[in-house]
């Protein structure tokens, strides 16, 4: 049995149908999908945290707490001689010293506003690089090299005395200074950086 023309056209015309259908549906899908992304972006909450720009007064007393705080330790040896020369009585003396010299700074000596704020800088006002340990001569390590005759104490306190001004006179010199100096200024930097803040300045 043969269909008719109307017929056949009916069929084809509801195939086209159902296949344009198909593509209306997955086109509303991806526009609705646009939709709804773009919707959601406009929406995002966005959570700003304040950029910190001054240290909290507790803050300040913590780090000033830290007290004496070492940036550079120098080794040092030292060999001296004592010769007293008399009539039928000559004698000698040599001994040798070891010390350790901490250079760095007491935080507590740092004056009333040492920390502030220059704009969105942390400034910080170091003390001056000092001694931090004055008997810095281990005496349990000291070594009579060579000794002939007779010593007293205030002899040996006399020899002390010398080698105490050279070790502190060698070890107090610009160049270690300089480099006390550098390492307080890195390490103060981190210390603060850490704390939250990104710009700091550390001057002597």
């Amino acid at each position: 049995m043969k269909r008719n023309k109307s017929s056949n056209f009916g069929i084809l015309f509801k195939r086209m149908f159902r296949h344009y259908q198909k593509i209306a549906i997955v086109l509303f899908l991806i526009v609705f999908g646009f939709a709804y992304l773009w919707r959601n972006t406009k929406n995002e909450v966005k959570i700003i945290t304040p950029e910190k720009i001054a240290l909290s007064p507790a803050q300040v007393k913590q780090i000033k707490e830290i007290g004496q705080w070492e940036f550079l330790s120098i080794e040092a040896e030292e060999l001296i001689d004592t010769v007293d020369s008399k009539l039928f009585n000559k004698k000698e003396l040599v001994r040798v010293y070891y010390g350790t010299l901490r250079l760095g700074v007491d935080l507590k000596k740092a004056k009333t506003g040492w920390i502030s704020n220059v704009n969105d800088t942390i400034r910080v006002k170091m003390p001056a690089i000092q001694l931090l340990d004055k008997d810095f001569i281990d005496e349990t390590r000291t070594v009579s090299f060579f000794e002939t005759g007779k010593w007293t104490n205030k002899d040996r306190k006399q020899m002390y005395s010398r080698v105490y001004s050279r070790m502190l006179k060698r070890a107090m010199t610009r160049e270690n200074i300089a480099t006390a100096q550098k390492n307080a200024i890195a390490q103060m930097k981190n210390l603060i950086q850490a704390m939250g803040f990104n710009n700091v300045e550390v001057v002597f």
